[in-house]
């Protein structure tokens, strides 16, 4: 029987790891505050930040940093006019949006490496793992838990995202909007200047899952069907179910069972959601927590 294995940050937060986006946020209040800063205060859904971090990356309140920063945007006409005015608004727009992206990057992947990996196994899990030998690992975290705690083999395991070695390691991380929405008009140079760091804002916080799938089409493609799936500790974000529906479409047969983990009672319906989004009908799943293994 062969078996396919997802896993999700809950795996790791099962293992006690401190790798939660609220964990992240405590990093950056200990070694970069601007960029805290300026996550929070330009996000549209400040409330619900971290919460839904990569999906909130998307949601920039543009016109409020726009506002925020009006006065550098002083008219040609002003008896103070400075030449510093040409660029002033466009290099605030643009440091904003670094500390953002490229800055929030970098910080994420040093937070990565900053995480103690945990040295205690769930026997539960375990069991599960080395219950079927020829069982495969998509996995979507970006630490070594499974190769570091229950010496899963490197090859059995795909990280989907990349994983983090060292401090300068390249990941995926971000939301599935392709270009922000426009409707700022101020016919005025600056802003349109201003708003090319917004468009380089999403462009480099894109997650791009077509590209990723691409990448990985010796995977996802293959010709080996599983005869289970077993979910643990995925939220089953809408970011992330265009993996799911390839491995549907192509790594599925029609008895296909899929096993999916839930860390609370309310989740149950919302993964059933998620997965029916894929085309894999009720009768084909079951659930159950990790505690519980």
């Amino acid at each position: 029987m062969k078996r396919l294995f997802i896993i999700g940050n809950g795996f790791d937060l099962h293992h006690g790891m401190k790798t939660s986006y609220w964990n992240f946020r405590d990093y950056l209040l200990e070694t970069e505050t601007e960029i805290l800063r300026t996550m929070e205060m330009f996000n549209m859904f400040q409330e619900d930040l971290w919460s839904n971090f990569e999906l909130n990356l998307a949601n920039i309140d543009v016109q409020l940093m726009f506002d925020y920063y009006s006065d550098s945007l002083v008219s040609y006409a002003d008896d103070n006019w400075s030449d510093r005015y040409h660029h002033e608004f466009q290099y605030i727009i643009e440091q904003d949006t670094w500390y953002m992206s490229y800055g929030l990057i970098s910080q994420f992947v040093k937070w990565i490496c900053s995480i103690d990996l945990p040295t205690k196994m769930s026997k539960g899990i375990a069991k599960c793992f080395v219950e079927f030998k020829d069982s495969h690992y998509l996995n979507f975290n970006y630490t070594p838990t499974l190769q570091s705690l229950y010496g899963i083999d490197d090859e059995k395991v795909l990280h989907i995202h990349n994983r983090v070695v060292h401090e300068r390691s390249e990941i995926f991380l971000g939301h599935a909007v392709g270009k922000p929405e426009s409707n700022l008009d101020y016919g005025d140079v600056r802003t349109d200047e201003a708003y090319d760091s917004i468009r380089q804002y999403y462009a480099t916080t894109h997650k791009s899952t077509a590209f990723a799938i691409k990448k990985n089409e010796s995977f996802f493609n293959s010709p080996d069907k599983y005869n289970e799936i077993i979910i643990m500790g995925h939220s089953l974000s809408d970011v992330d179910l265009p993996y799911i529906q390839q491995i549907t479409t192509n790594l599925c047969h029609e008895n296909t069972r899929w096993y999916v983990s839930y860390y609370s009672e309310g989740e149950i319906a919302s993964h059933r959601r998620s997965l029916e989004k894929c085309s894999i009908s009720g009768n084909k799943v079951s659930f159950f927590r990790l505690c519980d293994l």
